[in-house]
């Protein structure tokens, strides 16, 4: 069974910020956001995301390529919108091939970014790196 997709909110003190994950990919992107001090809720719930045992679900991410995928796309859905702009600009990226996504989306985060702390682009690095990475052994 593949585990369904929520919006959640970064909660930070500039842009709005919101992304696509599973409620594992989402505890532990919380996790690493914590370490500066930044803040993940459900969009739906404004709860935060909370899972038992983060340490083995971390490792069952990066034991599996297909779930290591599934955790670089949550990294790569960030973006400066709340849930209504969000759902323009998906919309609007909906019929267009990888590349022209990857530049609209450049373009309109320039537009939309007002912090120097480009988190955005950060996490994106991330799931660049995380594509990657080899699932590690058991």
């Amino acid at each position: 069974m593949v585990e369904a997709t929520r919006l959640y909110r970064l909660i930070n003190p500039s842009d709005c910020i919101t992304f696509r994950a599973t409620l594992d990919e989402a505890a532990c992107m919380a996790a690493v956001f914590r370490n500066s001090m930044l803040f993940v809720h459900d969009e739906e719930t404004d709860e935060a995301p909370s899972i038992e045992n983060a340490a083995a679900i971390r490792d069952a991410i990066f034991a599996s390529a297909d779930r290591i995928a599934g955790y670089a796309d949550a990294w790569d859905s960030l973006l400066v919108a709340d849930r209504h702009e969000r759902f323009l600009f998906e919309k609007a990226v909906e019929g267009m091939s990888a590349e022209q996504r990857q530049q609209f989306r450049a373009e309109y985060h320039d537009r939309r970014r007002t912090s120097l702390n480009d988190i955005c682009s950060r996490a994106w690095q991330i799931a660049i790196d995380l594509r990657a990475c080899e699932p590690e052994a058991a």
